[in-house]
This record gives structure tokens, C-alpha cells and sequence, in this order.
């Protein structure tokens, strides 16, 4: 899937060169919507002794508002669960996460030509995650898995700085639209619950591919489809990669 997202991305300039023009006189594209979205992904597992790959799910929320001709801005609220297995000790232990993540960010938009727009956009976010981490009981002798409860909850609070780079393109009629884009995070995070909660956590790194195909069912409602890949520099996952639909309204 990553493979092939990524070749569609690097595609899309040769897209809007070669046949697939939009309608003449293009309209503008709405930059305050209202969308809903939901996705499923799979995540590699990076940890020690991993079981598989993560599957994840993931529900949604963005509103974005035009305040000028070539500004707007944009926030977000998402709510994602994944479901990690890896052996500890000989043991298998599902360290599941709920993670949610709020974005705020302003973005500024450009013509690159009838039916093109290129955008810019500056975000901060926020998220807290909650997880399970296996109990190892340490002291005489070999650590060893707690014999009654081997999992326990633990938390962690990220906040950090992100941009994104994007172009959206009519293609052919003003029905279907494309959206390309490139989105970069740097997140600092802090321990919050458990035996470590107050410690801070190395600094992660996201860069994130992704593309859309928007059917536009009139000037206000669309449906969409989006896939995405990321890497990440997590000690304990990489490589996600994404597929989901949404819902927007424009206003």
C-alpha cells in the first residue's frame, strides 16, 4: 500500500500535465467545511518481541473557516484506538493505546492556475495517550511478569509544532477533485500516569504522505476517499499506513 500511495503522489504533477484538465473557469475552492471522517490502518510494530502488526481505527472531526480570500483557519479532533500484541517473558500481552489528538492551525491558499490551488499551513497539537505496559516485578532474583494483573495503564501527553504542504485540483469536471500532500510534526512528549509519570520522552518526528479523491454531489456536500502513508521515529512503531472516507460540508 505504502508503495503505491507513494507513486500516486509522485504521479500527480504528470496528472495535471497530460489530459486530465479541469472544466474551464473553474470555480474556487471552499476553504470553510465542516467534515467528518473514519479510517483503518495498520501500524509495524517496532517493539521488543513484537506479535504482528497493529490494527488500528480511527474517528473524526475538522472545521475550517475562510477569513480572508487567501487565509483560513483549521482545527481538528480525532479519536484513535490500536490493538499492539508483543511476548514478554515467553507471555503473549495485548498493550492496546487510545490515543486522542487535537490540532489548531491557519493555513494560507494559492491559485497555481485555473482549477489548482496550492496551500500552506502552520499547526500546534496536542494529544494524550493511554496504553497498557507489561508489570514486571523486579527485586530478588530474575524480573518477572506480576502473576495477577501482567498489564497495567500507563499515559503519555504529547504536544508539538506541524506543517503541511498541499495542492487540490478539479479534474476534468467540477465534481471530482484530487487533494496531494505533504505533512511534517515534531512532538515533544511527558509520562503521566504510572511509576515513571513526571519523565519526559525523546523527541518524535512524523512525515506523512497522503492523497484524496473528493466526489463533490453538489457545490456544498462531498464524499470522499483518502489514503495515507507515515513514518515516524518512535521507538516502538513505524510505517502506518491508512485508508478511510469522509463527509464534507461547505458553507
Amino acid at each position: 500500500m505504502s508503495r503505491s500511495l507513494a507513486t500516486l503522489v509522485a504521479a500527480f504533477p504528470a496528472l495535471l500535465m497530460f489530459g486530465l484538465s479541469p472544466a474551464v473557469h473553474a470555480r474556487d475552492f471552499s476553504y470553510s467545511y465542516l467534515e467528518v471522517m473514519a479510517d483503518t490502518s495498520t501500524t509495524e510494530n517496532t517493539a521488543d518481541d513484537p506479535i504482528g502488526d497493529a490494527d488500528g481505527t480511527l474517528l473524526g472531526v475538522t472545521g475550517s473557516w475562510q477569513f480572508h480570500e487567501s487565509w483560513y483557519v483549521r482545527a481538528s479532533y480525532t479519536t484513535e484506538d490500536k490493538d499492539f500484541a508483543n511476548e514478554v517473558f515467553g507471555t503473549r500481552l495485548s498493550l492496546d493505546s487510545e490515543q486522542t489528538f487535537v490540532m489548531v492551525g491557519a493555513g494560507h491558499r494559492r491559485s497555481l492556475g485555473e482549477g489548482t490551488d496550492i496551500y500552506f499551513e502552520a499547526m500546534g497539537m496536542l494529544s494524550d495517550v493511554e496504553h497498557l505496559v507489561p508489570n514486571v516485578i523486579t527485586g530478588r532474583g530474575p524480573p518477572m511478569l506480576s502473576p495477577t494483573d501482567p498489564t497495567r495503564l500507563s499515559g503519555i501527553d504529547n504536544k508539538g509544532l506541524g506543517g503541511r504542504v498541499g495542492v487540490r485540483h478539479w479534474m476534468m469536471s467540477e465534481t471530482l477533485e484530487i487533494e496531494a500532500l505533504v505533512e511534517r510534526h515534531v512532538l515533544d512528549c511527558e509520562i503521566t500516569m504510572g511509576e515513571n509519570s513526571g519523565d519526559k520522552c525523546p523527541t518524535t518526528h512524523e512525515t506523512k504522505l497522503g492523497l484524496s479523491a473528493r466526489y463533490h454531489f453538489t457545490d456544498n456536500l462531498a464524499a470522499g476517499i483518502f489514503g495515507s502513508f507515515s513514518k515516524h521515529t518512535d521507538p516502538n512503531f513505524d510505517d502506518i499506513m491508512k485508508l478511510g472516507l469522509s463527509l464534507r460540508y461547505a458553507f
